[in-house]
């Protein structure tokens, strides 16, 4: 009976010998799995960071890119500006030479035509002046600053402008109530 007591015994250690290594090489089995399973984490979140410094480069470079084509259209602008500047500058002058020259008896109508070119030559010229000064203030050379003006006599400018275009058109413009083509 002591021989059977002591082969359950030693049946009892081996069984739980292999319980222990069984569970062991569970527990090693669990511990590899969580080392795999975080080391995939890491390598998930080092991935996404690394994209995402990638894609901040992208737009850094992107918003390098659009700061240099504004300076180039800027200084494009501005040349343009320039250049256009002084021809308009002498047709002014001789704008004013015509209008003190004409012979009104002879032509009536030209003061009136010769008048408007003057101020859509004027007109010009402002907007040209203005591209400059926005050429200004995006180099940081000048402060913007707001105004008040006539925005009624201001429209009416600018249709007065289109008249004797409006009248090769045989447009009728009017402003107001009042007509500004004949």
């Amino acid at each position: 009976f002591e021989s059977e007591k002591k082969e359950s015994e030693i049946a009892l250690l081996h069984a739980n010998a292999e319980l222990q290594s069984a569970i062991l090489k569970r527990q090693k089995t669990s511990k590899n799995l969580i080392a795999i399973g975080s080391a995939f984490v890491i390598l998930l979140i080092l991935t996404a960071f690394q994209r995402y410094h990638q894609q901040h480069k992208i737009k850094l470079i992107e918003a390098e890119k659009i700061k240099e084509l504004d300076r180039v259209k800027t200084n494009f602008f501005t040349n343009i500006s320039h250049e256009f500047r002084t021809p308009l500058t002498l047709i002014a002058g001789s704008l004013d030479k015509l209008i003190k020259n004409i012979n009104l008896e002879k032509y009536p109508f030209a003061q009136q035509e010769i008048l408007i070119m003057k101020i859509n030559n004027k007109r010009i010229l402002h907007l040209i002046n203005q591209l400059l000064d926005l050429s200004k203030l995006d180099a940081g050379k000048e402060k913007l600053r707001a105004s008040k003006g006539d925005l009624v006599g201001f429209v009416k400018r600018l249709f007065t402008s289109f008249a004797s275009y409006a009248d090769q058109k045989e447009i009728r413009l009017t402003f107001n109530g009042a007509s500004i083509t004949s």
